[in-house]
């Protein structure tokens, strides 16, 4: 059975993480999903900064370190800032980023937990979400969630990361509907999403 295409995409990563999205949106450049984007990546402050900059730069993409109250727009890429949790709040029609500096999860600030449980609230089934290299189990409880609510999750393989703690942990919950090395998640991602809402697409 077809699953519905996602209105958003989120995207969990740690140890190697910056690297690994450099390659998945170099793989999406002309391609991008016109859908709203969502990081997390363990870093400190300043470097999420400095992450969505490059990638902004890189890929020719609108990407974002989030700020509290911000508007969600189609198309656009928001990550998380170091040190706060990254929230939405709002339905489908419009959703608004929320900032938190609350307890750390899984040891983490920002934390895939708290991102993912309050998208798994807005989008419900219709969510992506991609885990890519990262060391430990961060987010992969509300991921659990999300796939028995519908949603779809891929990971990163093994030979690929720089360390199979997220991925893994995702693999052996089994709900990864899907693995792949780095270089081939761009791909899955346009075919998961379809070709009837692209953005910057060749011509």
């Amino acid at each position: 059975m077809n699953k519905k295409k996602p209105s958003a995409i989120a995207i969990i990563s740690s140890t190697g993480g910056p690297q690994a999205l450099q390659v998945l949106f170099a793989g999406l450049k002309h391609k991008m999903p016109g859908i709203p984007i969502f990081i997390t990546q363990h870093m400190p402050p300043v470097f999420t900064k400095n992450l969505a900059h490059n990638l902004s730069l890189q890929h020719n993409i609108q990407c974002h370190e989030a700020e509290d109250g911000m508007e969600v727009k189609s198309g656009h890429v928001y990550i998380a800032p170091g040190d706060f949790h990254m929230l939405v709040k709002g339905d489908e029609a419009r959703v608004r980023i929320s900032i938190d500096n609350g307890e750390k999860e899984n040891f983490c600030r920002p934390s895939a937990e708290p991102m993912l449980r309050c998208l798994d609230e807005v989008y419900g089934g219709n969510l992506l979400v991609i885990i890519l290299t990262g060391m430990g189990r961060d987010g992969i409880s509300a991921a659990k969630q999300i796939a028995r609510n519908g949603g779809t999750i891929i990971v990163q393989d093994e030979s690929s990361s720089v360390v199979w703690g997220m991925p893994g942990a995702a693999f052996a919950e089994n709900i990864a509907s899907g693995v792949y090395p780095i270089g081939k998640i761009a791909r899955e991602v346009i075919r998961i999403c379809g070709y009837g809402r692209v953005k910057n697409a060749p011509q």
